[in-house]
């Protein structure tokens, strides 16, 4: 455990939806108190650690996810676990890292866990909206982790379609069409997973 001094939050949908619809009945049998703290992604700086904290020290740069059950990132100072923390990697600053953690995780739970894709596989996979938070980090993971020869995502303005190809995507796709019919003509030598 560790306490972080907290930089920079990321709102996105996922965030700001508990603001705007009623709260469930059974709500606050999850969080810890009635005056919950929302927000899941942080970038900050370690101020303190807990003597079982062996991987970060007071002053590292990190980025850090909490939990829908626990106090959350907009805050000033957020007690987290170490298994939720990384470094900040030294070319990101405080607003690019806090956008990594949920949407990363997702994107690699997705592709390895859930789709079981092991590196170098000869296929390829198909991305919906590969200019979306996950969308880009799954197609950076297809690409430059797992090493998939072909990866499509979906887009339909030319800023999108620039931005996924820089993301990783091999071959762009416009999701207002028939999807099946632009990857059938695309000929591709490998199966889309």
């Amino acid at each position: 455990m560790g306490l972080m001094m907290t930089h920079q939050v990321l709102s996105t949908p996922l965030r700001t939806q508990p603001r705007t619809n009623p709260i469930p009945a059974d709500y606050y049998k999850f969080v810890p108190r009635p005056f919950h703290i929302m927000g899941y992604d942080g970038a900050g700086i370690v101020q303190e650690v807990g003597p079982e904290c062996t991987r970060f020290k007071p002053g590292d740069e990190v980025f850090y996810v909490s939990s829908p059950t626990k106090q959350g990132a907009y805050c000033e100072y957020q007690i987290v676990t170490d298994a939720t923390v990384g470094h900040k990697p030294k070319s990101l600053d405080f607003v690019e890292a806090a956008a990594m953690p949920l949407t990363y995780g997702t994107a690699y739970e997705s592709l390895v866990d859930r789709l079981e894709i092991k590196k170098g596989e000869k296929a390829g996979i198909l991305i919906i909206n590969g200019a979306g938070g996950v969308g880009a980090m799954a197609s950076q993971i297809a690409r430059w982790v797992l090493d998939l020869p072909v990866v499509v995502t979906t887009a339909s303005r030319p800023e999108t379609i620039d931005f996924t190809k820089k993301m990783g995507a091999t071959h762009v796709i416009n999701h207002r069409e028939d999807l099946k019919k632009q990857i059938d003509e695309l000929q591709l030598d490998v199966p889309i997973k």
